[in-house]
């Protein structure tokens, strides 16, 4: 199996300040995640995006990863998870609505 690892770049929308993006993020990283995932809130503390946030999910393998979203959107699975854990989907729109876009990049993890 081929972990994953995602990285997420984070704009925040104007007005928007780190303390709220944070406490929003907390609540996130509280709630259950799908099977084989896992996500950590990043700050950037030098470099070309200084004092930017960025997420990283760690997912255990492209299947686990798969059987939650594919390149055609949200599978069966990550419906059924969402109706058992409304929590997550909550944390998950309100962190979302605080960020003004966010690039994204899935790596395969060939060595470690």
């Amino acid at each position: 199996m081929t972990r994953i690892i995602g990285v997420h770049e984070c704009e925040l929308k104007p007005g928007v300040s780190a303390a709220e993006f944070e406490a929003a993020m907390d609540t996130m990283m509280k709630v259950p995640l799908y099977p084989g995932w896992k996500i950590c809130l990043l700050k950037s503390d030098r470099g070309g995006r200084a004092g930017k946030y960025g997420l990283l999910f760690e997912i255990e393998s492209t299947e686990a990863r798969d059987s939650v979203v594919t390149d055609a959107g949200f599978t069966k699975e990550s419906e059924a998870f969402d109706a058992e854990h409304p929590e997550l989907v909550a944390a998950w729109q309100h962190v979302t609505s605080l960020m003004d876009q966010t690039v994204w990049t899935d790596y395969l993890v060939i060595e470690a």
